[in-house]
């Protein structure tokens, strides 16, 4: 199994990236996970520039969730939203459909009590858009990320370790299930 994994954050290093590479490492040596890193280079989403063949930017990130098995975004919240780059790379799939009934769990971040509620709240209604299928327990908020999560990314809170594994077994059976069908 092969799992992208997005981070909100176009920042390395942030809590979110780092809580995905904390994801890889909890999945068995049958899963593979790649996180995607050029948020950034994506131009704004506009109708006129959703053309065939699609900007190479654009054409790499709908190549990769295709080619992914299964999709995991983390986000951090910001002014009580996802971040805008995280926005556009979703926008540039809503007409290309890559996330139409693709395996996608959801992680929100932050390290206030709110654990980005609203930015996961704003997530789960995008991907429902387009089309994206989220498992059961395929939603994590990770609220006082910096007490449960290490600055490098290793998590020192056993409740969200378990709660990262029934995500990841979720989202792990679902895909397995469509790659049957």
């Amino acid at each position: 199994m092969h799992i992208l994994g997005i981070s909100g954050s176009p920042r390395r290093g942030s809590a979110a990236a780092n809580l995905l590479g904390s994801v890889a490492s909890i999945g068995d040596d049958q899963v593979t996970m790649t996180i995607y890193e050029s948020l950034i280079e994506l131009p704004h989403f506009s109708p006129e520039l959703d053309i065939e063949p699609a900007l190479d930017p654009i054409a790499e990130l709908r190549r990769q969730l295709r080619d992914a098995d299964a999709i995991i975004i983390c986000t951090p919240e910001y002014a009580f939203s996802m971040p805008s780059v995280l926005k556009n790379a979703l926008e540039w799939s809503v007409s290309s459909g890559e996330f139409n009934t693709k395996p996608t769990a959801t992680i929100s971040t932050s390290p206030l009590y709110g654990g980005g509620e609203l930015a996961h709240q704003e997530l789960l209604m995008v991907l429902k858009a387009v089309g994206a299928q989220i498992p059961e327990h395929g939603s994590v908020t990770v609220r006082n990320t910096r007490k449960r999560i290490t600055p490098e990314g290793t998590i020192v809170d056993a409740e969200l370790e378990r709660e990262l594994h029934v995500l990841l077994e979720g989202l792990l059976s679902l895909a397995r299930s469509k790659a049957d069908e």
